[in-house]
């Protein structure tokens, strides 16, 4: 995006509230009517205008017209948002302060500066509360005498600087798995060591007693959810977010912690609990409901994300085709339609599992171009755990399609990826070619069935063995399903029903 084109999108961004809500402010303000009028053109192609297109409006105005505008936008847009976000409350309060001081009254900088301070150690804001402690300091400047002493102001900054730099701890940790299973998804063998060794393996995960602040406690459980979730320690990942999501319904909801609640909906995914998925699709739409995260557009778009990556595994499962072509149907249009508010990461997760979506409903003429997309997209430098199931597809693919000569070709690319990473006789990738290495032979003897059949023992032979399994592995479950289709000829959408009503059953019973 060029500069010039800085004030177009800002304004592109804007919501209808946010719009009607700068008019108002503009009229207040007395705003100048010829600079009114280029914000009116600027809104007025931005609306109609797709978000990828160089726009002409956008090089015209001058630059102290763009900068003015620029900035009463921005301040009406942190008016209008105050009551919404905790942090512009705080800050304005810290400005208010501050002007309060500079006049010299006292007795108002003292009550707010107490206010500050409640509401900043209520919600943890530890950088909030070490700059309310240097203006208690310089109160004493202008009072008499003033609620505390120095020595109590120390102490109580003391503390709160070793929560900060605990919490810090605990925050670096997050974002360091994070990143990890942004570019892997699932660990590999060559950074498994660094995953165990940095994360799991840390001394300050070992105890959550260790965690000096509930913010801190939630880090620490959302850490271990994504490093046990990487593991495909499902059942660990499981128990953490389920932790995380109880501690965040009896918390202030932010951004933050709301992604912990989501991050749960995927545990319950990878554990094969998809009645469970739904119910908790429902809490999360009543908390964005019911706080001020529902003016949030990154996480109104977040939770959107997250409905249209599971609820169509949900359905499939469940055995609800109604509902399943309905999610389908409005996914395809949001992976359209994003505006840019989708990241490749999440178009990548959407699109694999609309693919999926597509084979359980027996179109595998779209599930194709869902795959071509994908190919389009995947890199291995990004979730590489989607570009190794894109190399498996095309091997189901083209053996559905009974076109032996591209399935051939397909296991060839596939097993040379695979071959180069460390650890694969130990895989299920190895396990899966293990199956196909005498695919020719008994095509020719039309006995292509025991190839599924070896492909869908095999899967399971090697689900049973990881402890850290729920007796499911979804991502290559499905792989298990459509093999099964084929040997006994019946819908993948019966045989994945019938699974989930059984793994309820065995749960229910244990």
């Amino acid at each position: 995006m060029k500069k010039t084109e800085h004030l177009f999108y800002l304004i592109k961004s804007m919501t209808k509230s946010e719009k009607r809500y700068f008019k108002l402010f503009c009229s207040i303000h007395k705003t100048n009517p010829s600079f009114l009028a280029y914000y009116n053109a600027l809104a007025q192609e931005a609306e109609h205008a797709n978000s990828e297109k160089y726009h002409s409006l956008s090089k015209q105005g001058t630059v102290p017209v763009k900068r003015y505008l620029n900035k009463q936008i921005l301040k009406s847009l942190r008016s209008y948002n105050e009551k919404y976000s905790l942090e512009i409350i705080l800050q304005t309060q810290l400005s208010e302060i501050e002007i309060l001081y500079n006049k010299k009254l006292g007795e108002q900088c003292c009550f707010l500066v107490e206010k500050t301070k409640e509401l900043a150690s209520k919600n943890e804001k530890f950088g909030i509360q070490l700059q309310v402690f240097k203006w208690e300091r310089k109160l004493k400047f202008l009072l008499d005498k003033t609620k505390r002493t120095e020595y109590e102001i120390s102490e109580d900054e003391k503390l709160v600087l070793k929560k900060y730099s605990n919490l810090n701890t605990y925050q670096h940790l997050f974002s360091d798995v994070r990143e990890l299973k942004k570019k892997l998804g699932y660990i590999d063998e060559k950074h498994k060591p660094y995953l165990l060794e940095n994360i799991i393996n840390n001394p300050a995960l070992q105890d959550e007693n260790n965690c000096l602040s509930a913010s801190a406690k939630f880090y620490f459980d959302y850490t271990l959810t994504l490093a046990y979730w990487m593991l495909r320690e499902h059942k660990k990942s499981y128990a953490y977010s389920q932790k995380t999501f109880d501690a965040i319904l009896k918390s202030p909801i932010d951004e933050e912690n709301f992604n912990g609640l989501l991050e749960h909906i995927t545990a319950c995914v990878c554990m094969g609990y998809y009645s469970e998925v739904l119910k908790k699709f429902k809490i999360c739409e009543a908390v964005i409901k019911q706080n001020s995260i529902g003016n949030n557009e990154i996480t109104v778009s977040r939770l959107k994300y997250y409905k249209e990556a599971y609820l169509p595994l949900s359905y499939m499962y469940l055995g609800d085709k109604k509902r399943l072509k309905k999610v389908v149907n409005d996914a395809v249009v949001g992976t359209q339609d994003s505006d840019g508010k989708l990241n490749k990461e999440a178009r990548l997760v959407i699109c694999n599992n609309l693919r999926t979506a597509y084979v359980y409903l027996e179109d595998l003429k779209s599930a194709w171009d869902m795959q071509k997309i994908i190919l389009t997209n995947v890199e291995n430098k990004l979730r590489a755990d989607i570009y190794d199931e894109m190399l498996l597809f095309n091997i189901f693919y083209y053996l559905d399609k009974k076109e032996i000569m591209y399935a051939r070709s397909s296991i060839n690319t596939a097993l040379s990826h695979f071959r180069d990473k460390k650890d694969f006789k130990n895989s299920i990738e190895f396990l899966i070619f293990d199956a196909l290495k005498n695919l020719e032979e008994l095509v020719e003897k039309n006995q292509l069935e025991i190839v599924y059949q070896q492909l869908a023992n095999n899967i399971m032979i090697y689900t049973k063995k990881q402890e850290g399994l729920n007796d499911f592995l979804e991502d290559y479950f499905f792989y298990y399903f459509w093999a099964k289709s084929k040997i006994t000829n019946e819908p993948i959408s019966e045989i994945m029903a019938n699974w989930h009503d059984e793994h309820i059953k065995k749960l229910e019973l244990n």
